[in-house]
């Protein structure tokens, strides 16, 4: 069994103190869509009742459920729907049960969870199957019970919590293996298993700790192989690539392999996650994959991952629009004008700069001076820099005007906010500029 496995060779992470400040969870639990009894979710709520650090909310309003069986066209009702019931309840996590022939499948869901750039991310789709006799019949194995807990601690994403995360995760090693589990209950066990370990030791991640996690997600890949979930296989791909993404910054030796197995295995994930089915969690991948090839690009020099990089972006810009997903919508923009930039800057082109400035204005639509003046500021310092590359290219007078304009409005903002280096980087630059200028007027 892998929670077998799990016991074995699970590194405990370090116990920590628990801050006595820390708020409780607010948890809300929707009535589950089980059967004629329609009690499933309240014993489960009893099962969680016993952790003093959940705040419970059973919520039995009646609604048509009808998206909780996650295909792809109801999967912004079931996000829509759960966002409306967590503002209602003002809760943190909320959790879904949808019954699956003699299965329960728990979802966990946070406010806006697509809006957020937590890593490792934790995607709506991720899923528990516990067995329906077990709730039934109140028999849930303890360490099942942990692993729940676990995976609302990881939902959750706060540091705070970290400590308890990590706690949980030595008592699920200590606990016995639950009896008598279906076999198709254990690839998403081990799928949550292995996330909500890289999620406890993210801070301080190990070689050990990679060879752990890789092998839980190549056993649920193992188990899937006899059955065929296109969910599930995405999932455990993304996570995988989630793994080698976070070991980029592992060693400097590594850099280049790691990069290397995560963008591999998240365009494998994409393969089950593309825009037409799930296209946020392909957004969340794409969003992920132009940062690993713009660090590829960095480490290799290969012009075709910056393009790559490029492209990524826009596959993510399809999904993230301004008016649901301003924050990230804003952050693909800000990196579209950086990538591009530097493609300007290399093939010489000044029509991909001009490209690149426009986005820096479309991430200072978000990022606007009034309420965010040095956001604002560092967008026009990217566009004068734009501008001065340009004309040191071409020998532009108009380029380098159009720099110290930029400039100017860049360190009046660090000025007013007291940034003194700011300020004076760009004089400096400004100065520079000025000798170009004065050399151009020689001719």
């Amino acid at each position: 069994m892998i929670l077998s496995f799990w016991k074995k060779n699970l590194n405990k992470p370090n116990k920590q103190h628990q801050k006595p400040e820390l708020q409780k969870i607010k948890l809300v639990i929707v009535s589950f869509e089980d059967d004629c009894l329609h009690n499933s979710g309240q014993i489960l709520a009893k099962y969680l009742s016993n952790n003093n650090m959940l705040e419970i909310t059973y919520y039995d309003e009646p609604f048509n459920k009808s998206f909780l069986d996650l295909k792809s066209r109801n999967f912004f009702d079931l996000t829509d729907t759960g966002n409306k019931i967590l503002r209602k309840t003002n809760s943190d996590v909320l959790m879904w049960g949808y019954r699956k022939e003699k299965t329960i499948r728990l979802n966990f869901q946070t406010l806006n969870q697509y809006d957020k750039q937590y890593f490792p991310f934790f995607s709506l789709l991720n899923c528990l199957y516990l067995p329906l006799e077990s709730l039934q019949s109140e028999n849930l194995a303890q360490s099942l019970i942990e692993l729940i807990y676990a995976t609302i601690l990881t939902v959750r994403k706060s540091e705070d919590y970290l400590p308890i995360l990590q706690q949980t995760i030595t008592q699920i090693n200590n606990s016995s293996p639950p009896k008598n589990l279906s076999i198709d209950c254990m690839p998403y066990i081990s799928n949550l298993l292995a996330l909500t370990y890289l999620n406890s030791v993210r801070q301080n991640l190990q070689v050990s700790d990679i060879k752990i996690v890789s092998s839980i997600l190549k056993n649920a890949l193992n188990y899937q192989k006899k059955g065929n979930n296109s969910i599930l296989n995405g999932l455990v791909y993304a996570n995988l690539g989630q793994l080698y993404h976070l070991a980029t910054d592992l060693s400097v030796e590594k850099k280049y392999v790691n990069c290397k197995f995560a963008i591999d295995f998240y365009l494998l994930s994409q393969k089950y996650f593309n825009r037409h089915t799930y296209p946020y969690d392909f957004a969340f991948t794409a969003y992920r994959l132009s940062k690993l090839y713009f660090a590829y690009w960095k480490y290799t020099g290969d012009i075709q991952s910056l393009r790559d990089a490029v492209f990524q972006l826009r596959e993510s810009l399809k999904i993230f629009g301004k008016v649901v997903f301003p924050d990230i919508w804003a952050e693909i923009q800000n990196d579209l004008g950086l990538y591009l930039s530097m493609m300007a800057v290399f093939s010489k082109n000044d029509e991909i700069a001009k490209i690149a400035i426009e986005n820096y204005k479309n991430y200072q639509q978000v990022y606007t001076k009034e309420f965010f003046p040095i956001q604002w500021a560092t967008a026009q310092e990217n566009i004068a820099n734009i501008f001065f590359e340009c004309g040191k290219i071409y020998n532009n007078e108009e380029y380098f005007e159009n720099a110290i304009k930029y400039y100017n409005s860049a360190s009046e903002v660090y000025d007013e906010h007291n940034l003194g280096d700011k300020h004076n980087q760009t004089k400096v630059l400004i100065l520079k500029i000025d000798e170009y200028l004065a050399k151009l007027t020689q001719y």
